[in-house]
Order: C-alpha cells, then structure tokens, then sequence
C-alpha cells in the first residue's frame, strides 16, 4: 500500500500548523479566457492529523510562470480568515446564542457590538454559575472559586472595562484584542462547561486545555 501524502497546513481549529493527509484531489485543464495564460488547475481534500477537520485547497500551475500558492476554503485564520465557531456540548442556549452572535460580530468588523456582547456573556455565565456579588466585578472576584487561574480573572477584569469604555465612550477593542478575547471566553467556556463532560468519556485519563491568560497584573 502506497503511503498518503502529507503536508504541514494551518489548521483553524487546532491554531497551528499541522500535518495533514490527502484524502482526495481531481485535476483539470484551466478554461483560458482573454488575457489568460494556460495551465493545470488542482482541487485537493487534506484532513488534520490532530482534529480532523478537512481543509480545501485550490492550486493553479500556469504554462508560463509555473505554480502560483494555494487558496485554502475557508481561509487560514493565521491569514486573516474569518474566526470559526465553537461547540460547547453543555452550554446553555441563550450563552451559546450570545456567543454566536460575538463572533459573527468579530468577523463582520462590527466590535463595538463584539466588545459589548464579550461583557454580557461574562455577566451571563456569572448568572448562570450563581456567583454571588452586588455587581459585575464583585462576580468576577468570587468566580476565581470556579477557576484554577488569578491571571485569567485578571483577563475578564479587561474585558468588562472594555465592554463599559464600548458603551459610553465608543471604544471598542481592536480587531486583534477581540481575536485574543475570543479564544479567552472560548476557553472559559470550554472549562466552565464541556471538560467535566469530556474527561467523563475518556476511557485511558484526560488532557488539560492552558488557559490563555493576559500577561498583565491586577485590573482595578
């Protein structure tokens, strides 16, 4: 049996490149229109060693100036691609609801609305845990008995500032920090909700997800 072929792709779901196998391609002659050059054009499937997840890529290899670089659908998010959506197996409707809505938000470039909804579903998980407080930051202080991080209450801390500077004073965070605070709820929720629910269908022990953390110290 002939070995697959691999290569090393960014995996959007994984966030770092990794090896992938070819699962399938087709090749074809290029449709030469005015002002075109001849060529071969080849549709390849690669899947993800680590999660799975299949990635298709699209390579033209011109008569003239030889192989252009690949397109990958969906775009790389390393590339500036849309951030792609997570399942959360125990999340609670109206959470997994406000948090489809941040992320649609994030990549249609829309991040007041973002920031402000990353304020809300903090404040909504809060609820949810019954976390005890007269307010937002009190909840804050006292999740840190859920969590095994203080950088990462740290972290929420920003983004509930965010949120409040995204109200009154319209301004949002950065395309890049709303990245960055995605990936932080996501991995909150992740903790919050589905690694009790995971680790109870492994078989031979677990794996811990690190939190990603903000590098800064405590925000008053």
């Amino acid at each position: 049996m002939d070995a697959q072929e691999t290569k090393r792709i960014f995996c959007n779901w994984c966030k770092t490149p990794t090896k992938h196998v070819l699962s399938a391609t087709h090749s074809r002659r290029r449709i030469v229109e005015e002002g075109e050059q001849p060529g071969e054009i080849i549709t390849s499937i690669w899947s993800c060693s680590g999660c799975e997840d299949e990635t298709f890529e699209w390579k033209f290899t011109g008569i003239d100036d030889g192989e252009h670089e690949p397109t990958y659908l969906p775009p790389r998010e390393d590339e500036g691609g849309p951030v792609r959506l997570k399942f959360f197996q125990h999340l609670k409707p109206d959470l997994n609801h406000l948090y489809r809505e941040i992320v649609t938000c994030l990549n249609e470039d829309c991040l007041v609305l973002c920031t402000i909804g990353l304020r809300a579903l903090i404040e909504g998980v809060c609820s949810d845990k019954k976390v005890a407080g007269k307010n937002l930051y009190q909840k804050l202080e006292n999740l840190i008995n859920f969590l095994p991080s203080r950088n990462l209450i740290d972290a929420l801390h920003a983004f509930r500032w965010a949120g409040n500077e995204a109200v009154h004073e319209n301004a949002p965070l950065t395309r890049e920090e709303a990245i960055l605070a995605v990936e932080v709820m996501e991995d909150l929720l992740n903790f919050l909700y589905d690694l009790d629910y995971k680790a109870s269908q492994m078989k031979y022990g677990s794996r811990m997800v690190g939190l990603k953390t903000d590098k800064g110290g405590t925000i008053q």
